[in-house]
């Protein structure tokens, strides 16, 4: 009998436990969930209490398998101060002007300068979208404006682009092209093959007004999702098929990673390194296993975040 209490008690004891742990994860996660809806709140209160930036200066980074498409704000009174600016940043001499928007740095570097249409009010769109499309799953990592790149071609140059939303949870990596009902479809067929050499599954979530275009456009292994008037995530209406073999790993978190980046997860791991970005890249190649690699690169994505950049990371 007493054989039989203890048993008892031990199990409703393990029950209370188990209740106690599934509570605890339950608050967490209630407040991860707070925290970014307060982000993006704030977010939100900024654009409707500050004017427009006036405008938005495109250039090119090159990167190890091609370039990175890069974009700044810039709040100045017209396009040449909003060059020369650009050139004081990197501090460097006036800029030549190419005609229609276009300019070179004296270090060869041409960008563009334009000023476009609701960029910010797009962009909220996207995050609503992206933070609530994350929200269907229990553990992992999000990522927005993620530079990815697909299949290299016969030269060894690959197409690249920045995917708007990419979930790494568990062993599955995947990805999310957003259509919100300010934009298009036109650039779709350029960014599909990107999506399909880099991850597990990949959806094209789209508000209503995109539906029959992305149902005929979208190969059968993607997955469309339906995004509400306000953005939000509705439904599946085609669940994503199983890509089974991404080419996705811990090279395209590093290539996001500023080098400055790159030398703080050196330092956090060893012995402390210094040089050029493919030196510390391969440096944490060689100290790190894919897996610790990945962790570290999260870390710094997430500590990078805080500061408000085009790239944004959270755990979800």
């Amino acid at each position: 009998m007493a054989k039989l209490k203890r048993t008892k008690r031990e199990a409703l004891q393990a029950q209370r436990v188990a209740e106690a742990q599934a509570a605890q994860a339950q608050v967490a996660r209630a407040t991860r969930e707070a925290q970014a809806q307060s982000a993006l709140a704030q977010r939100q209160q900024r654009v409707e209490d500050s004017p427009l930036p006036q405008w938005y200066i495109k250039y090119a980074r090159p990167v190890k398998w091609g370039v990175i498409e890069e974009r700044e704000a810039s709040q100045v009174l017209d396009q040449a101060a909003a060059a020369q600016a650009f050139a004081q940043a990197r501090h460097e001499g006036t800029p030549e002007s190419l005609g229609q928007g276009k300019y070179r740095l004296p270090s060869g570097l041409e960008f563009r300068i334009y000023r476009p249409r609701n960029v910010l009010e797009r962009g909220l769109d996207e995050e609503r979208a992206a933070r609530s499309l994350t929200g269907r799953f229990q553990h992992g990592y999000a990522l927005r404006e993620l530079a990815i790149w697909g299949p290299t071609d016969a030269a060894g140059q690959a197409a690249q682009g920045r995917a708007d939303l990419v979930v790494l949870s568990g062993a599955e990596t995947h990805g999310f092209e957003i259509k919100t009902a300010q934009d298009t479809l036109t650039q779709f067929v350029r960014q599909q093959p990107i999506y399909e050499h880099q991850f597990h599954r990949y959806v094209l979530a789209v508000t209503a007004n995109h539906v029959q275009q992305a149902l005929k456009l979208a190969p059968a292994r993607w997955g469309i999702a339906l995004l509400a008037g306000d953005h939000e995530f509705v439904e599946f209406l085609r669940e994503p098929g199983l890509n089974p073999n991404p080419a996705f790993d811990s090279e395209v978190l590093l290539s996001n990673l500023w080098v400055d980046d790159l030398h703080w997860i050196t330092t956090q791991t060893g012995r402390s390194q210094f040089g050029t970005r493919t030196q510390l890249t391969r440096c944490l190649q060689k100290r790190l296993r894919p897996p610790e690699l990945n962790a570290w690169a999260l870390t710094a994505l997430i500590g990078r975040s805080s500061l408000g950049g085009r790239l944004q990371c959270w755990e979800c």
